[in-house]
């Protein structure tokens, strides 16, 4: 067929050429144009400066461990504090083709004993700087890369809005991956799980990535996203990552798991080494009463610590934050008896006896397993991490908002009970306010 008429009237036999023709010189317009911007805009190029601020920001006296990927190859390496120049130059010579990233939180010292210089697994972490996000873009046949990217984008900048906005925000050059920097850091002790739960807690709430395990490395600002062929084929081209929002906030863990309820995992939590020791130690007390001695620490703790003394009389101002569930104030007296040295059977013990309407009793009945399980948890999550073995205090005020008087604790003890007197300036009334409010249990049957 071609575009001769059959006759007149009739209909042509072929499509117009001139439409041919439009269709090429379109074609030849779109092409000089991206020849145009090419030259343009340079292929970008890794900025190794912007990638030493950001490290600095993160944590400008710890060590850092970064990571190069390519295609077939991984190289890691873990810098001592302050080698910035050596972190300059590694970052020039491995960003030229690879993938670079950065460990959220801090290796161990490379006088350890192990080898550091690579990718780090969580027994390589010594302490937890942050908790992060990871959101990607994900285009389908209705939607293109670029405007998924600019949805997920968008949608991470409107964190900035909430009550928890991230310290800061790091543009991959494919999604975005907010970051919930600590007040400090805080030793990883018994704490992994913990942080990892809020991780996924912030995973569900940001509908993005499972990225909570504590060795996870994220895209390192300053560098480039070389996407690989899997995301050439969405859509996806090379660009900086960069950092996009950076804020003054820093948090608590207590803060970010505020606003984003952790989750715990999917396995069973016994399977904790940490949580199955107290799980233990708990099981082997006998919870149906507080021993005299154990009123004597505590009375002692009591005028010592004004929180705790606040906590036990049911007075909210003892609390940490706003939550006013039973889980909250058990984690509140947990976190200030492990501040004060006491141990799991303690807190056990003393939660069981503590008589206030807000603690629901039969969610820590030790005669369940669940109940067992829970006493243990609030002690794991609490308590653990504050007694002076781990000292990660960083969660709650030091506990030197006491009563201000010293305390003189001698003589005998007050009606027999076997307490120590405390004795302070005018007379012995401090003690007396102090007496136990017991509820005395049935001893409970140990579980097994």
């Amino acid at each position: 067929m071609n575009a001769r008429s059959i006759g007149p009237g009739s209909a042509s036999t072929q499509p117009s050429t001139s439409t041919d023709f439009g269709d090429l010189a379109g074609e030849y317009v779109r092409r000089a144009q991206s020849i145009e911007r090419k030259a343009v805009c340079p292929a970008p190029a890794v900025d190794a400066e912007a990638a030493i601020s950001f490290l600095k920001t993160l944590d400008p006296a710890g060590r850092h461990n970064l990571v190069a990927i390519t295609t077939d190859c991984i190289r890691g390496r873990t810098f001592a504090p302050g080698s910035w120049e050596d972190i300059r130059a590694w970052i020039l010579a491995e960003g030229v083709a690879a993938n670079l990233y950065f460990s959220l939180n801090e290796p161990l010292p490379h006088d350890a004993g192990r080898d550091l210089d690579r990718k780090l697994s969580k027994a390589d972490i010594c302490t937890i700087r942050g908790v992060a996000g990871d959101v990607d873009p994900r285009p389908d046949e209705h939607t293109s890369f670029d405007h998924a990217r600019t949805r997920v984008l968008d949608r991470v900048d409107g964190l900035r809005s909430g009550s928890a906005p991230p310290t800061i925000t790091i543009d991959s050059g494919g999604g975005a991956q907010p970051i919930w920097l600590l007040s400090e850091k805080v030793p990883v002790g018994a704490l992994a799980g913990e942080v990892e739960a809020i991780g996924r807690g912030l995973a569900k709430a940001l509908h993005g990535d499972a990225v909570q395990n504590i060795d996870r490395i994220f895209r390192l600002p300053g560098s480039i996203n070389y996407p690989n062929a899997d995301k050439i084929k969405r859509g996806q081209t090379k660009r900086p990552a960069s950092v996009r929002h950076r804020s003054e906030r820093r948090y608590s863990l207590l803060d970010i798991a505020r606003a984003f309820p952790p989750i715990e995992s999917g396995t069973a939590n016994d399977q904790s080494p940490a949580l199955a020791a107290i799980i233990a130690e708990i099981r082997c007390a006998d919870l149906s009463e507080v021993p005299p001695n154990l009123w004597d620490k505590f009375n002692v703790a009591r005028l010592r610590d004004a929180k705790l003394n606040l906590l036990w009389q049911g007075d909210v101002r003892g609390l940490a934050g706003d939550d006013r569930t039973s889980s909250a104030w058990r984690f509140n007296l947990a976190v200030r008896l492990g501040l004060a040295d006491f141990a799991a059977e303690d807190y056990a013990q003393l939660a069981l006896a503590w008589d206030i309407p807000e603690i629901d009793r039969d969610g820590i009945d030790p005669d369940t397993p669940n109940g067992l399980r829970q006493l243990a948890r609030d002690w794991v999550r609490g308590g653990l991490p504050n007694t002076p073995a781990v000292r990660a205090a960083h969660w709650f005020d030091d506990p030197s908002d006491a009563l201000d008087a010293p305390t003189d604790i001698s003589g005998p003890s007050p009606e027999g009970r076997g307490s120590a007197s405390v004795m302070r300036p005018g007379g012995s009334a401090a003690y007396d306010a102090l007496q136990p409010r017991c509820r005395r249990r049935r001893r409970c049957r140990m579980t097994t």
